[in-house]
């Protein structure tokens, strides 16, 4: 059985049936950093081996190293590589000049330069990538779009970033609530959509469930602790416990700079409310949706465009019922075949 070692920032729980689908072909070691916040703390049965690299990050954390990498590298001589394409990790750096050496196959896994301007320095960096890897996989066509007119466009694949919910919630009936999935911080812009939700309680009975923890909740739960439309459920792994939430929901809605909590909410079958500065986002997920189609965008950080937008959601049910069966589909879509698989069948060309 070939040897695949997978480079990864962060062990993350949504990670963890890719990893393990994939040690099905391949004798897979696992090195990334742990951290709780994650969603794993603990790590004692899977199919594949985890060895934790810790991070060490220098002048300012501009850069990191990864602990373990290259001694284990060496030490298992791994037949495919792969690596998350972030270009301020030194160590990965360094493993892509050992495969050159090693004559192991690389595959890399990024966002392209979705949101970015391509200048002189971002293409001459997606040239290098060119030359040291076999094949780019992009988290999304938009993240494959963005390498146009670079070396490596022509090496890129999409695979789509996805998440596998297994608790789908592939048709709902017609409530009011509004679902809230992330962290509890800077970023997150929750205070935009509490500060909107009396209005849209009085006007709709709309309620609002929050699913996170983080720097800012202790604060938050304290100045709504008098809103009964307002429930902030604490943080939650469990995905059959945050299935059964949305069944009181009709939306989702991440207010700040989303990432795969758009694909969350899809699998749950909650058109995503979201703003409309993709650029700005975490990630390239928020590129999924279609506006009043799958979805709603709203202009950043401006409130009263949010309120708009839930507004006309909420008062208009029969589409948001037939919306709600599109952000499934497109969950669907994107999840079908798995993320596993179509790495697969990329490695399987290698």
């Amino acid at each position: 059985m070939k040897i695949l070692l997978i480079q990864q920032p962060y062990l993350t729980k949504y990670r963890l049936p890719v990893f393990e689908e994939l040690a099905k072909d391949y004798k897979t070691y696992v090195l990334a950093s742990m951290d709780k916040s994650y969603g794993v703390d603990d790590l004692t049965s899977s199919l594949f081996t985890f060895i934790e690299a810790k991070e060490v990050s220098f002048f300012n954390k501009k850069f990191f190293w990864q602990e373990k990498l290259v001694s284990t590298f060496l030490q298992k001589k791994p037949d495919v590589l792969f690596l998350s394409a972030n270009p301020r990790y030194i160590s990965n750096w360094v493993l892509l000049l050992l495969s050159i050496a090693f004559g192991t196959k690389v595959v890399l896994h990024g966002q392209g330069f979705y949101d970015k301007d391509v200048g002189f320095f971002r293409k001459s960096l997606a040239n290098l990538y060119s030359f040291l890897c076999h094949q780019y996989l992009c988290y999304t066509d938009t993240c494959k779009i963005s390498l146009k007119g670079t070396r490596l466009f022509k090496k890129s694949v999409t695979v789509e970033n996805s998440i596998v919910n297994n608790y789908p919630v592939c048709h709902k009936t017609i409530n009011t609530g509004i679902l809230y999935i992330g962290r509890l911080r800077e970023g997150s812009n929750l205070k935009l959509l509490l500060e909107i939700m009396p209005e849209l309680n009085r006007l709709h009975r709309a309620e609002l469930f929050v699913v996170g923890d983080g720097a800012d909740s202790s604060s938050l739960i304290e100045q709504y602790k008098n809103c009964p439309f307002i429930h902030f459920e604490g943080e939650i792994y469990d995905g059959k416990t945050i299935s059964e939430i949305s069944e009181g929901c009709c939306l989702g809605c991440y207010p700040g700079n989303a990432g795969l909590s758009v694909l969350h909410f899809m699998s749950l079958s909650l058109p995503p409310v979201i703003h409309s500065s993709l650029r700005e986002h975490m990630g390239p997920e928020p590129s999924y949706v279609n506006h009043e189609f799958d979805g709603f965008y709203f202009e950043k950080g401006d409130k009263d465009s949010l309120f708009g937008v839930l507004h006309n959601a909420l008062s208009n049910k029969k589409n948001l019922e037939q919306m709600q069966l599109n952000a499934f589909k497109k969950y669907k879509t994107i999840t079908e075949p798995s993320l596993a698989s179509r790495i697969k069948r990329v490695l399987s060309n290698q």
